[in-house]
């Protein structure tokens, strides 16, 4: 599901759906994160679908 290129917009509604649905799976799958910020980087995809650099995780 991460490794998928995607051209689409970051404005269009199918790209926020992916985001909500990867959001909801880490905060799932990580119940202890509550309220965390996630960096965008884990839930977006670059158009390769391979991203090299994640932000550090603030809390």
């Amino acid at each position: 599901m991460y490794a998928v290129p995607s051209n689409l917009s970051p404005a269009s509604e199918k790209f926020e759906d992916w985001v909500t649905k990867r959001v909801q799976m880490l905060r799932k799958a990580n119940p202890d994160m509550e309220e965390t910020a996630i960096p965008v980087e884990l839930v977006t995809c670059s158009g390769s679908g391979l991203d090299q650099h994640i932000s550090p995780l603030k809390r």
